[in-house]
């Protein structure tokens, strides 16, 4: 039996992992990495072929690609294992994977003790680095690495000809064997199947394999699916059936009873024993007492960088600095409303409801021709039909959703022209005729007043769909449209709640025009997105350059090919610019809502898939959730057809789940917003600190990464599928709290959200970035790419302070829940 605290699996963009592992029982291997072993204390006994070789502390071995070795122990041990993947450095030196090493230090000898020496010391200044993590460390694990492999390469090379005549052809047929058994275990593998593969009797085969091992075929097989669920049991949180199939087995009584066998426990008393005990417990290792000579100076290294100053903040429990009125959870969004229609958005769409629960949705396209609302007949007169409508209303309040409705696109046979945007042909021509398209939103606002009742549908929204000002922008026909359609949707009900979507650099023209026209909107709504044009062109004159000829794209993303990313408060700037020039006009406004938001709204932005949008995300929520009576992330789900789709899981969709229900780290930060408290204590640039009625306490905090550049290209071709975070200056951030009013016994839980947990992306990279994945692949990165979740028992007496570091892009919630004891 092992335990095992995993490091660290990538150093950069380099495939290393690095382990700690205890060894109590024999283990087998064979990886198709390098693997070098280091002995930090105790003794292991290593079987290599034919060769067994007793190591004790300080004593490392390397062990070459696709050789089957064991390791056993009956004493207390550490050992650290580094894992080298060689196809990576193939690309960096000619043959590396072809090449074979010969490292053992049972056999240090006078001539090469200098040696032996030089990768000890790089081994264990690797370990330490990655350790302590301090800023700077992968740049100089990265330099360790080229350090160890160049040492490898010069010192430790075997001669390819001495290679090749100490081949023993026993050990290669059953390095063949074993091979086909790491490649198949997770199927139903048979005697037969081996034999066919090595075109060998069965029988033969059986024995041969027994005799050359020490065990036989069966009880390996059996050995190495319990090895790789082991893995399963310790690292992650998935059920024990899963993983009894997901490693081979047929059954979950026969994976029950083969970890008995082995280790004298059922697989669920394994996991509360040893995981607890490897979760709790933190790695402390005395680099000091490693005796090592030419461990190079790094203090005085250029690539040594100070580490951040602590941010201190003091939290009065005492305090309330105002209710914390979750804004960003009013409104919902998704692309349009025939993909509320498909069964995989509503599937999403009920997921949604069940962690987070919003109050309304929005959408595009409710009179759209997809969703069959207007036709005419031969004669040319207006035909309404409003049951896939209906359809789709029936369901969102079902999952108490609220509409908040956008009244477009027209029609194409309304329409007086065809004018598209999207690829789906949304319409934004005017009507031929305003009379008609008035008697078609009368018809629509009572058909949903007789079927949901007026006191429902008081409760929503209308909001006038300004797409047809793209072409219109000093039309005054837009001015028109807009009035009409706001008086037609009140004639039926003054009670309605009914707005518009204003642009920025029009709203004093809007303002003006609603104040002379004595239009009393109940709410304005506006959309803004995180990018700025390039040059001097601004926003309005892109939208007109690629505004004049429908070419079923979407015009804003064609034009997102010449804008940059804007500066980290441009979001909040814009929207403080939407209130002053409401309260400069003195207008009347009861909501206002941001129904759009994002960095860009672009479907193959691929910085939306990173941790980088989850810090975006809670950074923009913190500064701007009271200014708005509700803030609507654009969009919730990849499931989103405006321009063309992509294959790729990960192609940049601007939803917080993937079109396979993958969540991103984005909507894991929706569930961390959604456990704050409702009274806020402190809110500083990067953290805000909330308590609730039963005294618990939630500190949500982040650390926001910008972009190197001050104007990054939107749609760099630098920024690519495997590579998206060279783009951010990241730094990690040392940070402390201390809170003051707090006594007694209470639990701490610790949530976190980073590169190594929570992201799902960075999971695809970690297991090859696969351009396709089968459902086992998928749901792995699904159970793999989970938040990271910690909790633990204090009992406080004066200030409780706490102290942590957070990673580039990382988001963590603290909750300090009291214990109430029953007397």
């Amino acid at each position: 039996m092992k335990y095992t605290n995993k490091i660290i699996d990538m150093i950069g963009d380099i495939p290393i992992k690095i382990f700690i592992e205890s060894i109590k029982t024999s283990c087998y291997y064979l990886n198709p990495k390098l693997s070098l072993i280091f002995v930090i204390k105790g003794e292991v006994l290593i079987k290599q072929e034919d060769k067994e070789y007793k190591l004790t502390e300080e004593d490392v071995i390397l062990i070459n690609p696709n050789i089957m070795y064991s390791i056993d122990s009956s004493s207390t041990n550490q050992i650290y294992i580094l894992e080298i993947d060689c196809k990576y450095f193939g690309n960096l030196y000619n043959n590396f994977t072809d090449l074979r090493f010969e490292l053992n230090s049972l056999n240090i000898n006078e001539a090469n003790i200098e040696e032996y020496k030089n990768i000890k010391s790089v081994m264990i200044k690797l370990l330490e680095v990655c350790i302590n993590k301090e800023n700077g460390y992968l740049l100089i694990a990265k330099q360790l690495i080229m350090e160890l492999i160049v040492l490898l390469i010069n010192k430790f090379t075997v001669d390819e000809i001495e290679s090749t005549l100490s081949i023993n052809h026993d050990n290669e047929r059953v390095n063949s064997i074993i091979k086909f058994v790491l490649t198949h275990y997770k199927e139903k593998i048979s005697l037969q199947d081996i034999s066919q593969y090595m075109h060998l009797n069965s029988q033969y085969i059986s024995r041969y394999f027994s005799k050359q091992m020490g065990i036989p075929l069966n009880a390996f097989i059996s050995n190495l699916r319990l090895e790789e669920s082991i893995k399963d049991l310790i690292l992650s949180d998935k059920k024990i059936t899963f993983i009894a199939l997901e490693n081979g087995f047929p059954n979950l009584k026969s994976y029950f009873k083969a970890f008995k066998e082995i280790y004298g426990m059922t697989p669920s008393k394994y996991r509360n024993i040893y995981l607890n005990e490897i979760r709790e417990s933190s790695l402390e290792l005395d680099f000091s007492k490693f005796k090592l000579e030419k461990i190079p100076n790094y203090e005085n290294d250029k690539l040594r960088l100070l580490p951040e100053k602590k941010q201190s903040y003091v939290i009065d429990l005492n305090s309330s600095v105002e209710v914390f009125d979750k804004s960003w959870k009013r409104i919902l969004a998704f692309g349009r409303a025939v993909e509320g229609m498909r069964e995989e958005l509503r599937n999403q769409l009920r997921l949604v409801q069940k962690d987070i629960g919003f109050e309304y949705v929005r959408f595009h396209g409710i009179l759209s021709d997809e969703m069959r609302v207007y036709s005419e007949d031969d004669q040319g007169n207006s035909e309404y039909n409003f049951t896939y409508v209906d359809e789709l209303i029936d369901f969102l309040l079902e999952i108490k959703l609220k509409p908040f409705i956008e009244l477009g696109y027209m029609p194409d046979q309304l329409a007086a022209e065809k004018k598209y945007i999207f690829a789906w042909k949304a319409n934004i021509s005017f009507p031929k005729s305003m009379r008609r398209w008035n008697k078609f939103i009368r018809s629509f606002v009572k058909h949903l007043i007789e079927r949901y009742g007026t006191n429902e549908v008081e409760k929503w929204y209308f909001q006038i769909c300004d797409q047809w000002n793209y072409f219109n922008t000093e039309d005054q026909n837009y001015f028109e449209f807009f009035k009409e359609t706001y008086g037609s949707v009140k004639q039926v009900e003054a009670k309605l709640r009914v707005g518009g979507t204003f642009d920025l650099q029009l709203l004093d023209k809007y303002v003006c025009y609603l104040k002379d026209e004595k239009v009393a909107l109940d709410f304005i709504a506006v959309r803004t997105y995180s990018l700025v044009p390039n040059g001097k062109s601004d926003s309005l004159e892109l939208i007109n350059r690629f505004g004049k000829v429908s070419d079923n794209e979407l015009i804003l993303q064609n034009s997102i090919d010449y804008c940059s990313y804007a500066d980290e408060s441009f979001i909040s700037e814009q929207i403080d610019k939407f209130i002053d020039i409401i309260d400069k006009h003195k207008l009347d406004i009861k909501e206002f809502f941001v129904t759009e938001w994002n960095t860009t709204p672009s479907q193959k932005d691929l910085l939306h898939d990173t941790c980088f949008k989850a810090s975006f995300f809670v950074k923009n929520i913190v500064d701007n959730f009271n200014k708005v009576n509700g803030i609507a992330y654009w969009s919730f789900s990849d499931i989103f057809e405006e321009t063309k789709a992509s294959n790729n899981i990960f192609h940049g969709g601007l939803g917080f789940i993937t079109n396979n229900g993958i969540k991103k780290p984005i909507y894991y930060a929706y569930q961390f917003m959604n456990r704050l408290g409702n009274n806020i204590l402190r809110k500083e640039s990067d953290f805000i600190a909330t308590k609730n009625t039963n005294n618990s306490i939630q500190i949500l905090a982040f650390n926001y990464c910008h972009f190197i550049d001050d104007r990054k290209q939107c749609h760099s071709k630098d920024i690519t599928l495997k590579d998206r975070y060279h783009v951010f200056n990241e730094k990690s951030k040392n940070i402390s709290f201390i809170l003051k009013g707090l006594s007694g016994e209470v639990v701490v839980k610790m949530y976190r959200i980073n590169k190594e947990n929570g992201s799902a992306y960075d999971e695809w990279l970690r297991i090859g970035a696969p351009k396709f994945m089968d459902l086992d692949e998928l749901n792995y990165i699904k159970n793999r790419s989970i938040f990271e979740y910690r909790m633990k028992n204090s009992d406080i007496n004066g200030d409780f302070i706490i102290n942590e570091k957070l990673e580039p892009h990382e988001v963590m919630l603290i909750e300090i829940v009291p214990i109430k004891h029953n007397h």
